[in-house]
């Protein structure tokens, strides 16, 4: 298959459809190592959508199945691996410096990340900038109810 299309053109599929779900690139690692090399590329791992991580939070835990590939997106510098690795860690072991400082890099790119940053800061005891970061999502956000569904 690769040998009929270019290069510049399958990393461009394999990117449209990661940003589908990462579930979809399961063929594309089968077909070989071609295509699986483009799947595992940091710029197709920084994009891949890995909304089913937020609803299935354990994905990412340290001893689950998807686990390494959730690493593999966190290298890449996948903003929503990140938000969520802030996340575990905050949620098993604590509000941490690092967690926190991670959760701030993708506050721009995520609204669950600036939902989460405005609440950690409330409750490390920063609290004036956490309810201006929290306000700045509720500007974002259509309704009270878009709100609720993302806290």
């Amino acid at each position: 298959m690769s040998s009929y299309i270019p290069i510049p053109l399958l990393i461009d599929i394999v990117l449209r459809v990661g940003q589908s779900g990462f579930r979809e690139l399961g063929p594309f690692i089968a077909v070989g190592s071609t295509l699986s090399n483009i799947v595992f590329s940091n710029v197709d791992l920084s994009e891949v959508y890995l909304r089913e991580f937020f609803v299935v939070c354990s994905m990412a835990n340290p001893d689950s199945l998807y686990r390494p590939f959730f690493l593999r997106c966190l290298l890449a510098e996948n903003h929503t691996a990140k938000c969520l690795e802030a996340l575990r860690i905050d949620a098993q072991h604590g509000p941490s410096v690092q967690s926190l400082d991670r959760l701030g890099e993708v506050v721009l790119h995520s609204i669950y990340a600036r939902f989460a940053f405005g609440i950690f800061l409330c409750l490390c005891g920063s609290s004036e900038v956490g309810i201006r970061v929290l306000k700045t999502f509720l500007d974002r956000v259509s309704d009270f109810g878009e709100a609720i569904v993302v806290a």
